[in-house]
């Protein structure tokens, strides 16, 4: 999954020849998601701000482009960061990020992809199994390609334009980091999914 946003991304700045500068139109929305990480409930919630600015053609398809801020809300009673041997509880973080997000017309829908490209988050300790330690969040928040550091989301969606709504519904892909190694030596990190559904306005 990862590989493949990060392929996607590439693409989509490739595949831009030409920006075409648009009316502004800016959006508004409300994302509720759910999933579960080694059989254990992990919760989000996002609310983003984002303007289309620019347009383009991708194999014959429209493609606008926008930017805008996220702010991602992401809870859980137990969260394993490492694969199902080191765990932490509770979970409770805040990322708030700058996002570009992009969205082909196709047919009478809309497909779109979403991702933060950095910021700041911060959130309360946490416990480590069988440890007496706790490990806070990391609070800088940073998208490459090779190396993403803190909490980031990323959302793949189709959506419908109503009037002036926008509802979506989709995966959301999600990274977060606390401080610290895990067992494998590696930085105390974990990439899942989410499935999501939001209400945005258009205006």
């Amino acid at each position: 999954m990862v590989s493949a946003m990060k392929i996607i991304v590439l693409f989509l700045f490739t595949a831009i020849t030409s920006l075409t500068v648009i009316a502004n139109e800016n959006d508004v929305s409300i994302s509720i998601g759910g999933g579960q990480v080694e059989s254990e409930q992990v919760s989000s919630q996002a609310l983003s701000y984002s303007q289309r600015l620019f347009s383009n053609q991708v194999l014959s398809l429209p493609l606008d482009i926008a930017l805008g801020v996220r702010y991602t809300n992401i809870q859980s009673s137990k969260f394993y960061i490492f694969e199902d041997e080191e765990y932490l509880k509770p979970i409770n973080l805040q990322a708030l990020n700058l996002m570009i997000d992009t969205r082909v017309n196709f047919k009478s829908f809309l497909l779109g992809f979403n991702l933060d490209l950095l910021g700041y988050t911060k959130g309360s300790s946490a416990e480590i199994n069988n440890s007496d330690d706790e490990t806070d969040v990391v609070s800088s928040n940073f998208f490459f390609f090779t190396n993403d550091q803190g909490t980031l989301n990323s959302e793949f969606w189709i959506g419908k334009e109503v009037k002036n709504l926008l509802l979506r519904g989709g995966i959301a892909h999600i990274v977060i980091e606390y401080e610290g190694d895990n067992p494998g030596n590696e930085k105390r990190q974990r990439f899942f999914n989410n499935f999501f559904i939001s209400l945005g306005y258009l205006f």
